[in-house]
């Protein structure tokens, strides 16, 4: 109660939520506590933060809010169940706020960035699985864009170009059945169809090879595993 009073005498003109973690493994092997932990960090402190903020936000008549979700807001992600309903949640949270305060002069923006070289994989348990064997994002190569987004007031910002592209206009067009099956994929660890794929892209191994190779992978269940190849390879999360 302390802390609730003294936040809501805290005025401030941008709020950036960017505090979130995540954890690898089968829902009901990972304990009820670390769950409802990330729960409190992902979705609760977020949630308070941005209801003891706006009030005075709408008084002063402006703010900027920008909530760092995820490109695993899109898509459900087995191993790593509540993360990725965590920031499904903040994305859905965030535009229906920035539709509720579009005739005020605050905007809010959902940062939905993908895979970047942070501590975020070895404090989730997440450095062996496939997504993270690849090279991921400089952390650096974020703030610039995230920063101008919201300036400009976007609803949902994110900061590649390819990304974008994949998830507004081709995911939707996949099976859902498939695209569940392929996230849960580029959250294993790391396996054969992994490694041709980045042999491919580094040039050590000649195309004819990798088409060979695939093909012999990809006999069953074909669309979850080209799917999973391009989240891999975009590092959706």
């Amino acid at each position: 109660m302390r802390s609730s009073n003294i936040l809501l005498n805290i005025q401030v003109d941008y709020l950036i939520n960017n505090a979130g973690f995540g954890g690898h493994g089968i829902f009901h092997e990972r304990s009820l506590e670390k769950h409802l932990e990330m729960i409190q960090v992902n979705i609760t402190a977020l949630t308070a933060l941005i209801y003891y903020f706006i009030p005075h936000m709408i008084a002063n008549r402006r703010g900027r809010i920008m909530n760092v979700s995820s490109t695993a807001a899109f898509l459900p992600g087995p191993l790593q169940a509540v993360y990725y309903a965590s920031k499904s949640y903040v994305k859905l949270f965030g535009e229906a706020l920035h539709n509720e305060l579009r005739d005020t002069n605050i905007s809010v923006t959902t940062l939905c960035p993908g895979a970047t070289s942070t501590e975020f994989a070895s404090t989730g348990d997440l450095e062996n699985t496939a997504i993270f064997q690849r090279k991921t994002r400089l952390a650096s190569s974020v703030p610039k864009y995230d920063y101008r987004a919201m300036k400009k007031g976007k609803r949902v910002a994110i900061n590649e170009p390819l990304l974008r592209f994949f998830l507004n206009y081709l995911l939707p067009l996949f099976p859902r059945r498939c695209v569940i099956q392929a996230s849960r994929m580029a959250m294993e660890p790391t396996g054969k169809e992994i490694k041709v794929v980045a042999g491919l892209l580094s040039g050590s191994v000649r195309t004819g090879a990798w088409v060979q190779e695939y093909n012999i992978y990809c006999r069953t269940d074909s669309f979850s595993k080209i799917i999973s190849h391009l989240i891999i390879i975009l590092g959706l999360l």
